[in-house]
């Protein structure tokens, strides 16, 4: 949590009674604070249900849907605070990092150079997971593509943003990931006008298929195909297809790991 954020917080709870500032706040220093007696006796009366919801599947949610409702419930708390988990980052012309943005804000017709990432997860007999995108999603709504996608975190590298990303869409965690297409880079646009503009390296790893539960705000369905399967649906009907995978796919065949896959 960034110290703009727990400011933001500390005013909100000052404004409710619930904390003191002692002495004057200065730009730069830090101003003692204390806890009121309204915000002691909240704690008493709020203390036994805190401990009865202390476990997020207790509230019948996964680990990474709690942490996306925190962000929100945050959000909703303290007006016009940015989740630090909810920004892209921004690249430049050589691709390196060179600032954030808002994610619900970057995506638009002019949309800038960014980091992410996707992945094809096998299971153990070689099927490929693919989603078909949430309706609700903004671009690309109700598309096919590969397993999972992301963007990173400032401080991410691909790898680690996979690892946060993929249990919140798909319900299971990445294995044996391995970098494919590293350099991976392409720009594409919607039917609605909306522009994807990604650095997006590739990873192949495998996931255990009786763990999968996606997520419907991210995928609105599932399948297993085999790797032939997708490279056909490329060839004869790519327009069902995200265009990052088309592409992603188009190279991955050339590599000699991939020419004779099932």
């Amino acid at each position: 949590m960034s110290p703009q954020h727990v400011a933001a917080l500390i005013d909100q709870a000052e404004q409710r009674g619930w904390v003191l500032r002692e002495g004057d706040r200065t730009r730069g220093q830090r101003a003692p604070l204390s806890v009121t007696d309204t915000a002691r006796n909240l704690l008493t009366d709020v203390w036994p249900l805190a401990q009865q919801i202390a476990s997020p599947r207790s509230l019948g949610f996964s680990a990474a849907e709690f942490d996306h409702f925190i962000g929100l419930l945050q959000r909703a708390l303290v007006p016009g605070v940015i989740d630090p988990h909810d920004v892209v980052v921004l690249l430049d012309a050589d691709h390196h990092p060179c600032g954030t943005a808002p994610r619900a804000d970057v995506h638009t017709a002019d949309t800038p150079l960014h980091a992410a990432f996707s992945t094809y997860l096998f299971d153990e007999d070689d099927n490929l997971l693919m989603t078909r995108r949430a309706l609700s999603k903004a671009a690309w709504p109700g598309v096919w593509t590969n397993s999972a996608c992301g963007h990173l975190l400032p401080q991410e590298t691909p790898f680690m943003a996979a690892r946060r990303r993929v249990p919140y869409e798909i319900g299971a965690p990445p294995l044996a990931l391995r970098m494919t297409l590293p350099e991976f880079r392409y720009q594409a646009r919607d039917a609605s006008g909306i522009v994807e503009n990604e650095v997006c390296p590739v990873m192949v790893g495998t996931v255990d298929r009786d763990q999968i539960n996606p997520n419907p705000t991210e995928v609105a369905e599932h399948t297993w195909i085999r790797w032939s399967t997708l490279t056909s649906m490329v060839d004869t009907a790519p327009a069902l297809i995200s265009p990052w995978c088309v592409l992603q796919v188009n190279q991955l065949r050339k590599l000699q790991e991939w020419k004779n896959r099932p």
